[in-house]
């Protein structure tokens, strides 16, 4: 259950992992994710996740099995308390493991850049707070409101170099 309302659910299938970290039963967790098990389960309970690249996390011993092209996109990956603590638990996880032939060399040593390195105002960003998709819900008007602050923030504060709020444009990135 979600531990910030016992009748919501606490996401996908790492949702019990989030749900421990967020209330302090664990310092963090490690989960998988193909579709959002990871991102959405934090974003649920109010705690931070993060799915790596294909290839940065080595597959091996996870279920269920996962072949081919699909190990590309089933990643494990951190869930932590504050976004800082995802970092090095990633730089941990990350890497070749002798098993895993899908995994590769990441550069998460002392040497390696960090999330500090990264220069936010040379971002391109996409932005698409509604969708035409028949198959998809329609955005609460709180999230897009929040949302386009967001963003507001990003193009006028971080000064980001592109900001993408058309679907068509955003087709072209």
């Amino acid at each position: 259950r979600n531990p910030h309302d016992l009748t919501r659910t606490p996401g996908g299938s790492s949702g019990g992992a989030a749900a421990a970290v967020a209330s302090y039963i664990v310092p963090f967790c490690l989960g998988s994710d193909i579709g959002g098990s990871i991102r959405m389960p934090a974003f649920f309970c109010g705690v931070f996740g993060h799915k790596p690249s294909g290839g940065a996390v080595p597959n091996t011993g996870s279920r269920p099995i996962v072949e081919g092209e699909h190990q590309l996109y089933c990643q494990g990956g951190p869930i932590a308390r504050h976004a800082e603590d995802l970092w090095p638990i990633l730089r941990v996880m990350a890497g070749p493991d002798g098993v895993d032939t899908r995994c590769t060399e990441q550069m998460f040593g002392d040497d390696a850049p960090t999330p500090a390195d990264v220069d936010v105002s040379k971002l391109r960003v996409i932005s698409l707070p509604t969708t035409t998709s028949p198959i998809a819900s329609s955005v609460d008007a709180e999230l897009v409101g929040a949302q386009q602050r967001v963003l507001a923030y990003l193009r006028d504060e971080v000064g980001c170099a592109e900001v993408v709020e058309d679907m068509e444009l955003a087709a072209e990135f």
